[in-house]
C-alpha cells in the first residue's frame, strides 16, 4: 500500500517537473522573440524616420533648386547673381543627379544671358569645376549640352541670309568664316560664353567624341603641371579654334579637317596621327582673314613647335607663305615646327602662298600669274587676289599653290624671298626627323643645303611655352629688304 502511493507521488513529481521544463522553455523563447519584436520595432521607427528625413531634406532640395533656378532666370542682375550663387551650391553637393541638373541649366542659361557681370560669373563658375569633384557623369552632359547650344548659336549666323543689295559680301574681322557684316557683338559674346563653357568642361575631366562645327575662338584646351587633357580621337572638323590653345595636350588621332587654325597654339602636343587637313578649292582660313582686313600682316600660322606629329596629315593646309622683298621679315602667315617630330608627316598636299607687289604684275595674268617673280617653278594655283594692304602703305597680290613631289624652289636664298625663306628653312630645318617627312624632294633638299647658313634658328622655343628670336641674319650684307624689320 505504503509503495503503492510513493509510486504514485513520484509520477506526480516527474509530471510537475515535465510541465515546468516544458512551460519555462517556451517562456524563455517568448523572451527571446519579444525582444526581437522590440528591436525590429525601433529598427523600423528609425528607418520611417529616417525616411521621412531623407524626403524632407529631398523636398527641401528641390525647393532651393527650384527657387536658384526661377533667380537665375530673373530679369533683375542681382536676383540672377544671387541664384547662380545657389545652383554652385548643388555643384558640391556630391549628387550626381544634382550636379547634372544644376550643369544643365547653367550651360543653357550662359546661352542666352545679355548682362555681361553675370555671363561672366557664369564662366568664372565653369573654371572652378575642376575643384569641385564635379561627378563624370555630370561634366560630359555638361559638355554635350554646351556643344550643342554653341552650334545652335553659329548655325544661326550661317543661315542669316545676305542682304539683297550686296554685290560682294563683306565680312567680320573676328569670324571672317561668314560673309556678312560684322556680327552684333552680343552674339559674338553668346558664342564666346558658350566656347568658354565647352573649354572649361575639358579641363574639368569631360570629354565626348563630336566636337565638330563649333566655335571656340581663344578657347584653352592645355594641359597642366598636375593635369594631362586627353582630346584623343576627337572631331574637331570644320571648327573655328582661332587662338585656341593645346599645350601639351594628347590629341593623337584627332581630327581638325577643314577647321579654323588661324593663330591656334599646339606647342608639345602630341597629334600622332592627326588629320590637319583642309579643302585645297577653298580660300584657307589663314588667308582669310587677311582678305577680310585687306591686309596680308593680318594671316597668321599655326604653332606646333616641339608637337609630335608623327604619321600626320597636311594636304591642303596652307603651311608657309613667301612674301617678295618683305619691308619686316619673313611675314606671319606660316606655320611654326622648331622641335617637332615629323616623321612620316605628309605635306604633299599642303598649300603655300607668294604675295608680291601689285605694281610688278600685269592686270589679267591668270595662267601662271607671277612670271619670273615666281620663287617657285611653273606649278598650277589660284588666281591672283584683289591688291590687299601690307607694312609700308605698299599694295599686294597673292598667289596659293599646292605642294608636289614636284613642287621646287627656283630662287636662291640671297633673292628676293630671303627674309621669307630664312623663317620657313629655319622652321622646318630644326624640326626632328625631316628627313622622314613627305616632302617634295627638291624643296627638302633645299633646306638641307641652306641650313649651314644659320648658327641657330631664328626663332626657337622652349617646349614650355617661351620662344626667343634671332634675327642677326635679316641684316647680313646678303640682305636686300629695308633695315625697318620687327619680330
Amino acid at each position: 500500500m505504503n509503495q503503492t502511493a510513493g509510486d504514485e507521488e513520484t509520477k506526480l513529481k516527474l509530471k510537475k517537473l515535465r510541465f515546468e521544463a516544458s512551460w519555462g522553455s517556451r517562456l524563455e523563447i517568448f523572451k527571446s522573440v519579444g525582444s526581437v519584436i522590440a528591436a525590429l520595432g525601433v529598427i523600423g521607427t528609425l528607418s520611417v524616420a529616417f525616411y521621412q528625413q531623407s524626403e524632407s531634406r529631398i523636398s527641401r532640395d528641390d525647393d532651393r533648386f527650384d527657387r536658384s533656378v526661377a533667380r537665375v532666370g530673373s530679369s533683375n542682375t542681382p536676383e540672377r547673381l544671387t541664384g547662380l550663387a545657389g545652383l554652385q551650391q548643388f555643384l558640391t553637393s556630391g549628387d550626381a543627379d544634382r550636379q547634372r541638373a544644376a550643369l544643365l541649366y547653367l550651360v543653357n542659361a550662359t546661352a542666352i544671358e545679355t548682362d555681361p557681370a553675370v555671363r561672366g560669373a557664369m564662366i568664372d563658375t565653369f573654371n572652378s569645376l575642376r575643384e569641385l569633384r564635379v561627378a563624370p557623369s555630370a561634366l560630359n552632359a555638361g559638355l554635350l549640352a554646351a556643344r550643342d547650344r554653341n552650334r545652335a548659336l553659329l548655325n544661326r549666323l550661317f543661315s542669316r541670309p545676305w542682304s539683297a543689295t550686296k554685290t560682294k559680301p563683306s565680312f567680320d574681322v573676328d569670324l571672317p568664316e561668314l560673309a556678312m557684316d560684322p556680327v552684333p557683338q552680343l552674339e559674338k559674346d553668346e558664342l564666346m560664353a558658350t566656347g568658354g563653357a565647352i573649354a572649361a568642361l575639358v579641363r574639368a575631366g569631360a570629354k565626348v567624341g563630336d566636337l565638330s562645327h563649333t566655335f571656340c575662338k581663344d578657347c584653352d584646351f592645355s594641359s597642366s603641371p598636375d593635369k594631362k587633357i586627353d582630346l584623343s580621337g576627337v572631331n574637331f572638323d570644320s571648327s573655328i579654334l582661332r587662338h585656341a590653345k593645346f599645350f601639351g595636350t594628347n590629341l593623337d588621332g584627332s581630327s581638325f579637317s577643314n577647321a579654323d587654325l588661324f593663330y591656334t597654339d599646339f606647342t608639345s602636343a602630341s597629334l600622332k596621327h592627326a588629320k590637319l587637313t583642309e579643302e585645297p578649292q577653298t580660300v584657307p582660313y589663314k588667308l582669310q582673314a587677311g582678305y577680310a582686313t585687306r591686309n596680308l600682316s593680318n594671316v597668321w600660322g599655326t604653332t606646333f613647335a616641339c608637337a609630335d606629329l608623327t604619321d600626320a596629315e597636311f594636304s591642303g593646309q596652307l603651311v608657309f607663305g613667301l612674301i617678295f622683298n618683305d619691308p619686316i621679315f619673313g611675314g606671319y602667315g606660316r606655320d611654326e615646327f622648331f622641335g617637332a617630330d615629323l616623321n612620316d608627316t605628309n605635306f604633299i598636299g599642303a598649300q603655300f602662298y607668294v604675295a608680291v607687289p601689285s605694281d610688278r604684275v600685269s592686270p589679267g595674268e591668270n595662267s601662271f600669274p607671277l612670271g619670273q617673280l615666281s620663287p617657285v617653278g611653273q606649278a598650277p594655283g589660284s588666281g591672283l587676289s584683289d591688291p590687299i594692304d601690307y607694312v609700308g602703305n605698299q599694295k599686294y597680290v597673292v598667289w596659293t599653290s599646292a605642294l608636289s613631289n614636284d613642287t621646287g624652289f627656283t630662287t636662291p636664298i640671297k633673292g628676293p624671298y630671303r627674309r621669307s625663306l630664312i623663317f620657313v628653312i629655319s622652321s622646318l630645318g630644326f624640326a626632328k626627323n625631316l628627313d622622314t617627312a613627305k616632302l617634295p624632294p627638291a624643296v627638302l633638299n633645299y633646306i638641307k643645303q641652306n641650313k649651314s647658313i644659320f648658327e641657330k634658328p631664328a626663332r626657337s622655343y622652349d617646349c614650355k611655352g617661351n620662344r626667343s628670336f634671332d634675327i642677326t641674319l635679316m641684316f647680313g650684307p646678303d640682305d636686300v629688304g629695308p633695315k625697318n624689320t620687327r619680330p
